[in-house]
């Protein structure tokens, strides 16, 4: 039997709650260190102490990653420690967040976990399991819940709208807009306030989070995706569909039959997801774990999910981010040159609500 693994998880940013892609990674550490494992976070981009995960080291030993598993995201280019056992951590799809050149920095032999399932599973589903393999780890603030108080308009949220070739807004102009330097605690404020959310950005937490808070949340569909499988190609698709429930008090767009379905269910949506941890550990870390200590019996590595078998790499759509102006409409102002959306449209429908 292979010498059990230490975990050594080396975040791209410094830790900070609205930035659901780190706050995940210690989450991560946090549910491996509770199952017994030893896990330990790189000090990559400074100590930041929080209410997740504080077990941070500052150097380690060529001797010491002999035996250590490093974690690393999309977002960080090559293996900076030189490990010798390395897993890269797919938060976001390829081309998206970070340039595809970033690949050629990897090691062809590291191991790939996706945070949400992409186009490419449904595309080839003999490799989801053995392949393609999924890790998604959804942190739920416990201060994020339903005030019960009253409520009324509109928030929005533009993030990462590049997903979508075109979009018509739909928000009247009077909406609030959450932009990325609010906290969780502004969270709780908006959410508790707002009646309704529209999420411009089809992959965010904030969908859920809005939910979590008892604000009606809209995701703006995309373009040829059913409700069904813009579920499915999320990162709690897999749980979601093991409720065999929809996601209450959510509208898949604007329709009235959306709308009514959201407003119907918007009270069961504080209870949907009380499960979600025991099944992110049983289905997800667990097997993980089992992986890292069988490093070389598994064949999701970089090799086998981003290159053909005449060591070509498979094409990958890359997104061109435009950077345009965004008005928020809080505060009146511009504020330029943030690469948020792809819009060719904006229109405004002030008496949709």
């Amino acid at each position: 039997m292979s010498l059990k693994k230490n975990i050594l998880i080396y975040p791209h940013n410094p830790f900070n709650l609205a930035d659901g892609g780190t706050t995940v990674q210690y989450y991560l550490a946090q549910i491996l260190k509770e199952l017994g494992e030893n896990v330990k976070m790189y000090n990559s981009r400074g100590k930041t102490f929080n209410d997740i995960f504080n077990d941070y080291i500052d150097s380690i030993s060529v001797e010491e990653l002999e035996n250590t598993v490093v974690i690393y995201c999309e977002g960080i280019q090559g293996n900076p420690l030189n490990a010798k056992y390395v897993v890269r951590w797919m938060l976001s799809e390829l081309g998206k967040n970070v340039p595809t050149d970033y690949l050629y920095t990897w090691g062809k032999n590291e191991l790939v976990y996706y945070f949400n399932p992409e186009e490419k599973f449904y595309k080839n589903k003999e490799k989801i399991g053995n392949i393609y393999k999924l890790l998604y780890m959804n942190y739920i603030n416990p201060k994020l819940k339903n005030l019960h108080q009253s409520r009324s308009g509109v928030c929005f949220t533009i993030r990462k709208s590049y997903h979508h070739s075109q979009i018509n807004c739909f928000h009247p102009e009077e909406s609030y807009q959450i932009m990325r330097y609010h906290t969780q605690d502004d969270y709780l404020e908006i959410f508790n306030k707002h009646k309704y959310f529209i999420s411009y950005d089809p992959i965010t937490f904030l969908t859920i989070i809005s939910l979590l808070c008892g604000c009606i949340s809209i995701v703006y569909p995309l373009e040829g995706i059913t409700k069904k499988e813009w579920i499915k190609n999320t990162s709690i698709g897999e749980f979601i569909n093991s409720t065999d429930e929809e996601i209450y008090g959510l509208a898949y767009g604007n329709s009235k039959e959306e709308l009514e379905y959201a407003e119907k269910t918007i009270h069961l949506a504080e209870n949907q997801f009380k499960n979600l941890k025991k099944y992110m550990i049983e289905k997800m870390v667990k097997p993980f774990i089992n992986d890292i200590n069988n490093f070389e019996n598994n064949i999701n590595t970089i090799e086998n999910n981003f290159f053909d078998n005449n060591s070509k790499i498979i094409k990958i759509k890359e997104e061109n981010l435009p950077k345009i102006n965004i008005i928020n409409t809080e505060q009146k102002k511009i504020i330029s040159n943030i690469p948020e959306y792809n819009i060719n449209k904006y229109k405004f429908l002030k008496n949709l609500f």
